[in-house]
């Protein structure tokens, strides 16, 4: 058992050697990055999200402006968002009293 953790405890030093580490990664030129395009390709989704936010910051409401994605994908890009996204708590939020009802208030007259 005892050589089997020599012949281990080698390996180990030898594979850790510096003598057997690879030459380091040439250094980023200066200048634009080759992934990094302005432009829109062929295949590329973009939509502009706007979400509305309760007071503890969860979405309640989501629209889609601009945006190049067809059909019923939107539905299920706004669902991504209204199950997934959080943020902070807006700092003007009023944390006092009961929350707000949704819903319309008729006159019954």
């Amino acid at each position: 058992m005892s050589k089997l953790l020599r012949v281990i405890a080698f390996a180990g030093i030898v594979g850790a050697s510096p003598a057997l580490a690879k030459d380091p990664c040439s250094p980023v030129a200066a200048g634009p990055l080759p992934w990094s395009i302005d432009q829109i390709m062929s295949g590329d989704r973009y939509a502009d999200i706007y979400l509305d936010i309760d007071g503890q910051g969860k979405p309640t409401g989501c629209r889609i402006g601009k945006n190049n994605i067809p059909g019923d994908d939107k539905f299920f890009v706004c669902q991504a968002f209204m199950g997934q996204w959080s943020t902070n708590p807006p700092p003007d939020a009023v944390k006092a009293g009961p929350p707000p009802l949704s819903g319309a208030i008729s006159n019954m007259e």
